[in-house]
């Protein structure tokens, strides 16, 4: 049944939301080093799903970014990653896939080892959680085949954690009322 009240997130989008608040909070301390002197680098993070239903879109999407630590001069973050909120499809871009998107913009300024070093962990991460990831090699083409379903425990386990983070966020939620 579809939601009726617009400022109440849908169960897809509690779902969603809950996968964005555990990656974040898996890899808050995770950084990439930047190859700009003196910058100092990018953090992870995963964006909630925009608005409060996934339902109404083709194909909702959540975004894996690299987030500048300081904004400097209209730096923007670089988009590395999608990830559906069912998970069943987990999009991580390489380095070489950045550095061609990234190419009209100039240098990708983003150390290739580090950032090697941090997809790898993402890529266990989503996997670990059932989800079958896709390392993009190219805008064209990608590194690996996309496997099809999820394995039933990793399902169970991602549905415990997302109820759990969504219990967590009920009770404070009535504490601060």
């Amino acid at each position: 049944m579809p939601n009726t009240n617009p400022s109440k997130p849908t169960a897809g989008a509690m779902r969603a939301m809950g996968l964005a608040q555990l990656v974040n909070k898996v890899y808050a301390t995770e950084r990439v080093k930047s190859t700009k002197p003196g910058h100092p680098g990018y953090r992870v993070e995963m964006a909630p799903p925009e608005g409060p239903s996934t339902t109404n879109a083709a194909k909702p999407q959540e975004r894996l970014m690299l987030v500048p630590l300081e904004a400097r001069d209209g730096e923007a973050s670089l988009l590395f990653g999608t990830a559906d909120p069912a998970l069943t499809e987990t999009t991580l871009r390489s380095y070489e896939h950045l550095r061609i998107q990234y190419a009209a913009g100039g240098d990708l300024p983003i150390d290739k080892e580090d950032y090697e070093r941090v997809l790898e962990k993402l890529k266990g991460f989503f996997e670990h959680q059932g989800a079958p990831v896709v390392i993009a090699a190219s805008s064209a083409q990608s590194a690996a085949p996309k496997a099809t379903g999820l394995p039933r425990k990793s399902v169970a386990i991602m549905v415990a954690v997302v109820l759990f983070v969504l219990a967590v966020l009920a009770f404070v939620a009535v504490k601060i009322r």
